[in-house]
């Protein structure tokens, strides 16, 4: 048995009384390391103590039990030897007691101790330091888990040896916020979901029933072998509703992941990732970067992320309704959050379209949200080519997973594609002149034309024209001269824009780009867009501009000026 050195007197006081009380046993959890008086159990006799276990024991506690009057006679010895303990001392030792001191260790796990309570985190935890303090390890994590009927979180703190060999530092911690999914009120194959989940609240799944020395305690008493009766009944109520139809499936895998999810209970065969990105929120919090972040303020960050959708449409029956195409009279007030979980990305679709379409984005997104949520990506972007004011403009819209598996419209970038006055010349045999007189002449929309001779005489002009523009790409300058003539003259949704085109565009930076926040009507990004193009041509027309001069006396009146308002093209 471990005890902590520095509590030994409270410890020696404390056993004394307990012994003199009628309790014949004490024990405590072993997996952490060092007890200190608070982590002492006593008990009056064997059997409660075996109670006791049943219940206390799991994956992160071992209690084991020892005669209240050995320890007491060890700690006894300890104290009667009065050693100095020193840093070069770790433990005294009498008997099977170890009594263990580390100064220096001591003052560091202390210290570790204040920031997980700044921080929030349950005092539970620091026996477990305790351990890994008496037997060092590089890093280790430890988890805790809070529960109640509606809600489970989960912390997994990141541990690292300090390097200085200070004892440790706490680097991160991993926190995730699971919602209990609504049960459906459903009967099937005789088996009410509702009435099962009832049964469901009544055990305590963190604790693994079936576990040997629990099931031999069981079956010694009528209550134990009830309660595993019980235990069976439900586990096969799961697996028939599971195996019976699809809306079955449905119940069970709720029930499974508001009961079992991250317990022992937790099915092997069966994957419940999918409703863990409908219901589970997570965030991973670098203490390093922001090492005052605590458990209450991610928890409230991580819940206002699970509300996200309601402050979105907000979730109302209505709402719902408009999105889902249902009647939902019937659903209770409160539901509409479970619903809306039900029908996750549907609703998310929909309130994306809605807050798009409130900013001039008028395109059908569906189809292509859809593909995007089926990919699951962290970040995407979708590309829209509109008609503001009779302008052709580009823009880029970028959407963002919050955390949680709901997209959001973060922000996009738009092209401006603004009438340029072109600078004509003849150009590898070309006359850009007369080639803009027959882009403008073109029929661009001659593939959606019902007649034959239509169609063949608006593929020939295309076909011509950009055979001269191709001619005129293989020329820098005839490249940006083709490029404006293409966004000057071709039509949105026609024809394709060649790649050369595209790459002139980037390359030149011959057409204004600026990003804009998700709020900004598309009216109002043409409208930046527009002003920044006018003032921009205001100062070239400026620079280009030649400045008066008085002519000199010598000077013939028939002389060129030395300055062209045109620039001239190489």
């Amino acid at each position: 048995m471990n005890i902590v050195a520095e509590d030994i007197k409270a410890i020696h006081e404390k056993l004394k009384l307990q012994l003199e009380q009628g309790f014949e046993l004490v024990a405590y959890n072993v997996q952490p390391g060092a007890a200190n008086k608070n982590d002492l159990h006593f008990f009056r006799d064997q059997q409660s103590f075996e109670e006791f276990s049943k219940v206390n024991n799991s994956d992160h506690a071992l209690y084991f039990e020892y005669s209240t009057r050995h320890v007491l006679n060890c700690v006894d010895a300890i104290l009667n030897n009065k050693i100095n303990f020193s840093e070069s001392t770790r433990f005294a030792y009498a008997d099977g007691v170890y009594s263990m001191y580390d100064p220096a260790q001591r003052e560091s796990l202390e210290a570790l101790q204040l920031q997980l309570k700044q921080l929030g985190f349950d005092e539970r935890l620091f026996p477990a330091l305790d351990y890994y303090v008496d037997y060092p390890q590089e890093r280790f994590d430890l988890i805790q888990k809070e529960r109640n009927d509606n809600e489970k979180t989960t912390c997994v703190l990141h541990f690292e040896r300090h390097p200085a060999d200070l004892g440790y530092e706490l680097k991160s911690y991993d926190y995730s916020l699971r919602i209990a999914p609504e049960v459906p009120d459903i009967t099937i194959n005789g088996i009410s979901a509702k009435e099962l989940d009832h049964a469901m609240n009544s055990i305590d799944w963190s604790i693994d029933h079936h576990r040997d020395s629990l099931v031999e305690a069981h079956i010694k008493t009528a209550d134990g072998n009830d309660f595993l009766d019980r235990l069976d009944m439900i586990t096969r109520d799961v697996n028939r509703l599971y195996k019976y139809n699809e809306e079955g499936r449905d119940a069970a895998e709720r029930l499974m992941y508001k009961h079992w999810h991250g317990e022992p209970w937790e099915p092997t065969e069966i994957s419940l990732e999918h409703v863990c990105r409908i219901f589970e929120w997570k965030k991973e919090v670098d203490l390093i970067a922001t090492p005052e972040t605590t458990v209450v303020e991610t928890y409230q960050y991580l819940k206002q992320n699970a509300l996200l959708c309601a402050d979105a449409l907000p979730v109302t029956k209505e709402a719902l309704e408009a999105c889902l195409g249902d009647d939902l009279s019937g659903i209770k007030p409160g539901e509409e959050l479970m619903m809306l979980a039900r029908h996750f990305y549907k609703v998310n679709m929909h309130c994306l379209e809605i807050e798009l379409y409130k900013n001039g984005w008028d395109e059908p997104f569906g189809y292509e949200l859809q593909w995007q949520f089926n990919n699951k990506s962290a970040c995407f972007d979708i590309t829209v080519n509109k008609e503001v004011q009779q302008e052709k403009m580009q823009c880029r819209l970028q959407f963002e997973d919050a955390g949680n598996g709901w997209y959001l419209f973060k922000q996009f970038d738009a092209t401006l594609y603004h009438q340029v006055v072109i600078a004509h010349a003849h150009i590898n045999g070309v006359n850009t002149n007369y080639l803009e007189a027959a882009m403008k002449k073109a029929d661009w929309y001659y593939e959606y034309s019902e007649s034959n001779g239509a169609w063949d005489k608006g593929f020939a002009e295309v076909r011509k024209i950009n055979d001269a523009l191709n001619t005129l790409c293989q020329d820098n300058t005839g490249r940006i001269i083709a490029t404006q003539l293409w966004n000057n003259h071709v039509p949105l949704f026609t024809i394709d824009k060649p790649v050369i085109i595209r790459k002139c565009e980037e390359e030149q930076h011959l057409y204004q780009r600026m990003q804009f926040s998700a709020e900004t009507p598309v009216g109002d990004a043409h409208r930046e867009l527009k002003n920044v193009v006018l003032k921009n041509e205001m100062h070239h027309h400026v620079q280009l501009s030649p400045v008066k001069e008085q002519t000199p006396v010598s000077q013939k009146e028939n002389e060129k000026p030395r300055h062209s308002h045109r620039p001239k093209i190489n």
